[in-house]
């Protein structure tokens, strides 16, 4: 009885992570086909200043709230938390890097990830705009 415990136990065991193994399997074959081109960086928001925005769209992702209390010049306010945030994006001219803020840096990091994934060229402005404000 308790080699026959056993040999139960391993039959299981081996199911469990034949199992598994299918499953992973399955989400990498799902994603194979697709081809995205993520481009996304991050760089200190002092170079803010140096940015050419005829060249590049400035988003600050915060709240309208935020983004009325104090914001960057020339910069866009595309609320991250908003249900059609994507589709907002999705607007913008797509030959343009994004350059995205934040309050601090943990939104725009979030919101530069999702965008990447989408294709669109983006980068990161860390810091936000409270290091932005402390600068000027």
């Amino acid at each position: 009885m308790k080699y026959l415990n056993s040999y139960i136990t391993l039959v299981l065991v081996m199911i469990l992570i034949a199992c598994n193994g299918q499953q992973s399997q399955q989400r990498d074959s799902s994603t194979s086909g697709i081809e995205v081109n993520a481009k996304m960086s991050s760089k200190p928001i002092s170079i803010v200043d140096k940015i050419d925005l005829e060249q590049a769209i400035l988003i600050d992702v915060r709240t309208p709230e935020e983004f009325n209390a104090g914001h960057i010049q020339k910069a866009l306010n595309i609320n991250f938390f908003d249900e059609n945030f994507i589709e907002q994006i999705q607007e913008l001219p797509t030959d343009k890097p994004l350059y995205i803020y934040c309050r601090s840096g943990k939104r725009s990091l979030n919101a530069s990830k999702a965008l990447s994934q989408l294709g669109l060229e983006v980068v990161n402005l860390e810091g936000g705009f409270n290091a932005y404000s402390a600068q000027h």
